[in-house]
Order: structure tokens, then sequence, then C-alpha cells
């Protein structure tokens, strides 16, 4: 295998962290387009269970004034909290309004929901036991792995050097 010069060596560098750089702008954009139409939340009772156990992440894509119908799962707001219930009842005053009830609750929510207050329809879930790998992939992390990464390969090629070369007493 032949061995790349001091120029080939940066030139090469130079072009993978430019392709680097690019993946990453590229990767800011589709998430950025992702996270405005999708918001992740984590379930945080069991009212919607077994359909969504506590502490399942869910994917609400958001309101784009789409008509929903009984048995759509919906997240709305109420007095500061995201509540993600089933619609059981759909109906028409002065406006489209439903009416929500958790899986597990043995009652309809108390009042009705107005159109305009729904946030969104979930749209997927994934299970509890991926709630840790959310917070460990946050964008900080995932924008330092390259760099620990190129630091890593970096180190380890300095100590194949290191080996090769002979002590001199």
């Amino acid at each position: 295998m032949k061995h790349l010069t001091l120029t080939q060596r940066k030139t090469l560098l130079l072009v993978l962290l430019a392709l680097w750089l690019m993946m990453l702008v590229y990767g800011i954009i589709a998430i950025s387009s992702l996270w405005s139409r999708y918001q992740l939340f984590n379930v945080a009772s069991g009212s919607m269970e077994p359909a969504l156990s506590t502490s399942t992440i869910i994917a609400v894509a958001k309101n784009n004034g789409t008509l929903y119908a009984p048995g759509d799962i919906i997240t709305y707001k109420q007095d500061g909290i995201y509540i993600t219930h089933r619609i059981i009842e759909l109906g028409y005053n002065k406006g489209f309004y439903y009416r929500t009830q958790g899986d597990a609750n043995q009652d309809p929510d108390p009042g009705l929901i107005k159109h305009q207050e729904i946030f969104g329809q979930v749209v997927f879930t994934v299970p509890a036991f991926f709630t840790p790998l959310r917070r460990i992939l946050n964008v900080r992390s995932l924008l330092l792995f390259p760099v620990l990464l190129f630091a890593a390969l970096y180190l380890k090629k300095n100590r194949k050097v290191a080996a090769r070369r002979p002590l001199h007493n």
C-alpha cells in the first residue's frame, strides 16, 4: 500500500472535512424541516394504556387544518399542559369541536376541544425503552460525534507511529 505524502494527507483531510460540513448542513436542514412538521413528546401518565404506555415517545404531526375523526389520537394543550387522548365524538357548533377520552379513563374529558386548540395527531410511537436514547441523541451530541471520531482516529494513528519508532538511548 502506497503511503500518502503530507500534502496529500492534508488535501484528503480538507476534502473529508468539507464533505462532513456539507452533510452536517444537509442534516440540519432536514431535521429543521422534520421539526417544523412533527414534535416528539413523552407520555407522562397511564391514561392512554394499553395503546400508549407511560414513557412511550410519540411523534405528533402538527395541526395543518386537517379534520380529525373519532378514533384518532390527538394532542392538545389545556392549562399549559399537553394532553394526548382519543377522539370519541366530533361535532359542529360555530366551528368543529371534539370530545376526548383517555383509553384507560372511565369518563370522557370535561369540556370540548375546539379544532384550533388541537396541537396535532399522533402519527407513530416509539417504545419506552428508547427514551434514554432520545436524551443521548440530541443535536449537540450529534455534532460532537464526528469531532470525537476524528480525534480518536488521529490518536490511534499516532500511537501506531510511536510504537514503530525505535527507542534511542
